[in-house]
């Protein structure tokens, strides 16, 4: 300890000793000094030496001139945040709450981060952080309906319309109505990037109000566009997602297809371990759900040995549900023994890890799975503490009627009071799921019925748009049609001049085969789907069709009208020569009868 106090003395001497303003380059060597005495003091949890640097690396950073703290402004932030987290580690929350407070007036704004930083747990219920973190998050809204008020046509709004919809998962008509918003954006301005990640928000909304059903159609909407993007991983989490809205609808064999699909395309592709994982575990459950271990035991398997200690570290919720589900596979098989020390070890990993609602579902499986293991060699007591700690913590309403179905059954033969109240309690809970379910079918029946009155309004959109343009087209046609019915009227007398015959020729043969090809462009578009190379393809194969014809015809109608304006031409000098041939003999026979 005297050793780091002498080291940081002779720091700190260094610094105080300089000049008043710093160069860039002399605050960045000093500060890469400065960050390993930090990172020590931070894993050391020695908060003298720690709050000491701090205050050194405030007071370097303010000897920088103006521009260059600019340009570094992350840098103090983050040193006050880490000596936070170092305070709420040893205990110390006050000055843990004055540390993280000096981090947000200099400049950190990661609620999000502050949030799920284990670090601060120890402070995180404490009314000052739950103030910070609001303050943060108003500013940070207030900045997005800036954005979202000013409405430009572009990227940026489209982000702060998914990330104001985000804060209102809870209230999914607001949620709804901003991600769609999105949604609609992204359409105008053909991006299908942003189409997809608003659609599957939508989806998600829909998915958390248990509209199942629409969740499944936005679904494979969204498979649709993810192909037309030729996205492999937005298709492999697509197909994720159809399991788990097929589960929910009770059909285990399309969940175990799509998962499956999922899980092949991530091994193909080579995915991330972690989401080959997740899509093993997800098969090894649904085949757990429907009690075919042996089916189960090679994906939970597999999984097992991909799961590295850097996931085991990282994910520890990731890899208790592994060992959760070779415990039931094993429970399933028969082997009692094998199931517990499975279930035991990933009991273990979720000790002060329940923090989210999947780590509390973790947590209530597991408990579940030892009280199940108990109730089965007979011994009740031990059973009934597992089943209530389940209780405790399952997230997932459907498991909490069988908690209370197996603790009914446990105190049968020693309490029956008690029996009776969790049975009691079952059948109410039961009736209230079943209330709450018709509540939902209601509020999702209006849900689809808005979504179909706007479907209308969509397509009404729509026809008026195509009645625009067939009117248009009529219009268009008319013209061409007029045009040329007054070109070959006019040819014969009022053109004469045989260069401007074969102009205007041409010119009626180019707007004829370019409105023809305006004609079939869309059709195209259809039929190729939107492929540059086979729309390529397509166009030249009818230029190569149109180009022909159009020379003949340019040739036949130029050679035609000309020959035939000089014919008219020919007939009426005719004409005009017989009358001039006649006019002096008319007049010879006057003269004579004078």
């Amino acid at each position: 300890m005297k050793i780091k106090q002498l080291l940081l003395f002779l720091f700190s001497f260094i610094i105080t000793v300089t000049q008043a303003q710093i160069t860039e380059g002399d605050f960045l060597k000093s500060a890469r000094h400065r960050d390993s005495f930090l990172l020590h003091a931070y894993k050391q949890k020695d908060t003298a030496i720690y709050k000491k640097l701090a205050e050194e690396s405030g007071l370097h950073y303010s000897k920088l001139s103006a521009e260059v703290r600019k340009k570094h402004s992350y840098y103090l932030p983050n040193i006050y945040y880490n000596l936070c987290c170092v305070y709420s580690l040893t205990g110390n929350k006050a000055k843990a709450l004055l540390s993280l407070k000096k981090s947000v007036d200099a400049g950190y704004f990661d609620y999000a981060h502050m949030q799920a930083d284990s670090d601060l747990k120890n402070i995180r219920n404490e009314k000052e952080f739950k103030d910070l973190i609001a303050s943060l998050q108003k500013k940070y809204l207030d900045s997005l309906k800036l954005v979202i008020k000013e409405f430009k046509q572009d990227t940026n709004t489209i982000i702060s319309l998914t990330e104001y919809a985000s804060f209102y998962d809870s209230k999914y008509d607001t949620a709804f109505l901003y991600f769609n918003r999105a949604y609609e954006l992204a359409g105008k301005l053909k991006n299908d990037k942003y189409r997809a990640s608003s659609l599957a928000q939508i989806e998600q909304v829909y998915t958390r109000n248990k509209n199942f059903r629409k969740a499944l159609e936005l679904n494979f909407d969204l498979l649709k566009l993810y192909e037309i993007m030729s996205d492999t991983s937005g298709i492999a989490g697509t197909w994720l997602e159809l399991g788990g809205v097929y589960d929910n609808l009770g059909d285990e064999e399309s969940s175990i297809l799509y998962n499956k699909k999922a899980y092949s395309m991530y091994k193909k592709h080579g995915e991330n371990k972690l989401r080959v994982i997740s899509s093993a575990n997800n098969i090894g459950y649904r085949y757990i759900v429907l009690n075919i271990p042996d089916s189960a035991l090679p994906y939970f398997q597999e999984s097992n040995a991909l799961a590295n200690n850097e996931i085991k570290i990282s994910n520890p919720a990731t890899y208790a549900f592994i060992l959760y589900g070779l415990g039931k596979v094993n429970y399933q098989l028969g082997n009692l023994a094998i199931a517990m020390s499975y279930y035991k070890e990933s009991l273990a990993l979720m000790i002060n890890k329940t923090e989210t609602s999947y780590d509390n579902w973790i947590h209530g499986l597991i408990c579940m799975g030892i009280g199940e293991v108990f109730k089965s060699n007979g011994h009740a007591d031990s059973a009934i503490v597992y089943y209530k700690e389940a209780l405790k913590t399952m997230p997932e309403e459907i498991l909490i009627p069988v908690i209370y179905r197996n603790l009914a059954e446990l105190y049968k033969n020693s309490n029956k009071d008690t029996a009776f109240n969790y049975l009691m309690m079952e059948v109410k809970l039961s009736d209230s799921l079943n209330n709450a379910a018709n509540k939902r079918d209601i509020k999702n029946l209006t849900l689809n019925e808005q979504e179909r009155q706007k479907s209308i309004a969509v397509k009404q959109k729509q026809d008026e748009k195509e009645r625009k343009q067939n009117i248009q087209y009529a219009l268009i046609a008319l013209g061409i049609i007029s045009f040329i019915i007054l070109f070959l009227l006019l040819s014969r007398s009022f053109i004469t001049n045989t260069k401007l015959i074969a102009f205007l020729s041409v010119m009626a043969l180019l707007i004829v085969f370019e409105f023809l090809n305006l004609l079939l462009h869309p059709y195209l578009e259809r039929i190729t789907n939107h492929a540059p190379l086979m729309m390529l393809l397509a166009l030249v194969c009818i230029a190569a069709l149109l180009i022909p014809l159009h020379h003949r015809l340019e040739k036949w109608s130029k050679e035609k009208l000309v020959e035939k304006n000089k014919a008219v031409r020919l007939a009426n000098a005719k004409k005009t020569i017989e009358k001039l041939e006649k006019k002096p003999t008319q007049t010879q026979e006057d003269n004579t009868n004078v």
